[in-house]
């Protein structure tokens, strides 16, 4: 099943059968689509045994860090 990231509206067709479409599209700031595709992934981040351990959120810490940079 995929997911849309606009409006999504449901269609009942006869029979019980549910049917859905999406009606808004979405676009990245440089005009690529993300309807059907999803987010693009910049960076990937997992926890860590140790990060766990410690009760550090490893991939919020990343986010604070990239966020510092960019400001």
């Amino acid at each position: 099943m995929q997911t849309a990231d606009g409006s999504v509206s449901k269609i009942p067709l006869p029979g019980g059968v549910t049917t859905s479409i999406s009606g808004i599209g979405m676009f990245y700031p440089d005009k690529t689509n993300s309807q059907g595709v999803g987010v693009k992934i910049d960076y990937e981040v997992r926890p860590t045994i140790d990060g766990l351990k410690a009760g550090v959120d490893e991939i919020l810490e990343k986010a604070i860090s990239i966020i510092r940079r960019r400001s």
